[in-house]
């Protein structure tokens, strides 16, 4: 029916309310999109070195536009930092919760262990980026 919301839910649209979920919407896919540029940069540093990664480059392996990477980032390191940063704390989050659900230390170090070579095993180039090129970016 004209003038109810997603599925005939019964609830009207308000000019208002689609602003708002239009707003919302635009703020998910930019996330989105970010979160792409900087898995992105860090993969690339991993196939090709910090020094030898260029914008481009990154834009390449993620397939956008300039514009969309500086919309979110000032250049390229700016962009690394932040995604060294987001991909670091997820990655001691999962250390860390490995390592807790185990009965003692040991044990716990070994989970962790363990779920660091998982990570790395899966995700090589990510892995040298956050790990290893974070070295040669020096920075903060």
């Amino acid at each position: 029916m004209a003038g109810q919301g997603k599925a005939g839910d019964g609830r009207a649209r308000t000019p208002r309310g689609e602003l708002v979920r239009l707003g919302k919407e635009q703020q998910r896919q930019a996330a989105t999109q970010r979160e792409r540029i900087m898995e992105a940069m860090l993969e690339t540093c991993g196939a090709l070195g910090y020094r030898e990664t260029s914008v481009q480059d990154v834009l390449d392996r993620y397939g956008g536009y300039r514009a969309q990477f500086y919309r979110h980032f000032a250049n390229k390191a700016e962009c690394y930092w932040a995604a060294h940063a987001a991909h670091l704390d997820r990655l001691c989050d999962e250390l860390l919760r490995a390592a807790a659900a185990e009965p003692t230390w040991r044990h716990g170090l070994r989970a962790a262990l363990r779920e660091l070579t998982r990570f790395i095993g899966k995700r090589p180039e990510l892995a040298r980026g956050l790990l290893v090129e974070v070295h040669v970016a020096g920075g903060p």
